[in-house]
């Protein structure tokens, strides 16, 4: 039974990594600025084995941040629409942080 109970996935961790930037209009604000680009995941873990940002994600996304307003919205993988904007993208490689947890409730919802 403790085991069990120390094998169990019982707890997860979402995580944040900033991984761009483009110059666009943001849709919310409606003024010209930085649209910062995240990945959001959230890995799993348990007792013995924690959630860490190293390991595998079970649940993935992007997000768009604008750098003015600070809204947020949920966007596809950047290969998908990085060149049909029009505007560069200009990869950055930030190591992860815990997500903040509106943006995170924004992405995923409840925590599991």
């Amino acid at each position: 039974m403790l085991f069990y109970l120390l094998l169990r996935q019982g707890s997860s961790a979402t995580y944040e990594q900033r991984i761009g930037y483009f110059s666009i209009a943001c849709p919310m604000c409606g003024q010209e600025g930085w649209q910062i680009l995240f990945r959001l995941y959230r890995v799993l873990g348990s007792a013995v084995d924690p959630p860490s940002p190293t390991k595998i994600p079970s649940m993935e996304c992007f997000q768009v941040r604008c750098s003015i307003c600070g809204g947020a919205s949920i966007a596809w993988h950047p290969a998908y629409w990085a060149s049909t904007l029009g505007v560069p993208l200009f990869p950055e490689a930030y190591p992860p942080v815990v997500a903040q947890p509106n943006y995170a409730y924004m992405a995923f919802g409840n925590p599991t």
